[in-house]
């Protein structure tokens, strides 16, 4: 089995396009100041989200009601996010990956809900779960900008089988900007449902890795 160290720091143009990815000398060297690992103990529980497109729905999109492997033609998959949540440990990580503004990679490349495919991967957030379970909270290094989702129903001690985003606030600089009510400003409800486990691998299309991801794996339970 090969195994990889999955590194989330990408130089990646995702303007509706693959990322291009590479490893630094200082990687190559193991000289690393600074740099934070995030142990992935058996707290996180994933959650997936996918989207759709469907031409045939009011504003041509639609969350993932189907099961897998009975797409229609009209209806094509073009994006997917995940959210890993500990409650044990109050945190929360929200990837999601590159819009594919051809609608054809993501169902042609489609992995098990469970696999996290970090190649494909263009956005990372790291959160905080309110003691309560209410929320989660993302802010900046700099704390000048705070994004807050308030979750439905709330995460207080449970996972529940699915997690749905109510609304989103955003602070800048200590003071409120914006309150977003997501099924109003999207025409739809935003929710992630509970998988049985997840794994972190890095497949690139067109390579010598296996599709399914049985040879390519994290070298430890870290991400860095």
């Amino acid at each position: 089995m090969k195994l990889i160290t999955i590194f989330l720091f990408v130089s990646c143009h995702y303007a509706c396009s693959r990322g291009e990815y590479f490893v630094s000398p200082s990687f190559r060297d193991g000289h690393l100041p600074g740099i934070r690992s995030l142990a992935l103990d058996t707290s996180f529980v994933l959650y997936l989200r996918q989207v759709n497109r469907d031409d045939e729905a009011a504003n041509g999109l639609q969350e993932k009601m189907e099961t897998r492997g009975q797409e229609t033609v009209c209806v094509k998959r073009v994006e997917v996010e995940y959210l890993l949540l500990s409650l044990k440990r109050r945190m929360a990580m929200y990837f999601s990956t590159i819009p594919d503004k051809y609608q054809q990679y993501y169902s042609k490349y489609q992995f098990a809900d469970t696999v996290i495919n970090t190649y494909d991967l263009s956005t990372f957030y790291f959160g905080t779960v309110d003691e309560n379970g209410e929320s989660i909270s993302f802010e900046t290094i700099d704390s000048k900008k705070i994004m807050t989702w308030d979750l439905r129903p709330f995460v207080n001690g449970t996972y529940p089988s699915k997690i749905s985003i109510r609304a989103i606030a955003v602070q800048r600089n200590h003071e409120m900007e914006e309150i977003i009510l997501v099924a109003k400003a999207l025409g739809t409800p935003v929710y992630f449902e509970r998988q049985t486990g997840f794994q972190f691998i890095f497949y690139r299309p067109g390579g010598n890795q296996s599709p399914d991801g049985s040879q390519v794996t994290l070298a430890d339970k870290n991400l860095y």
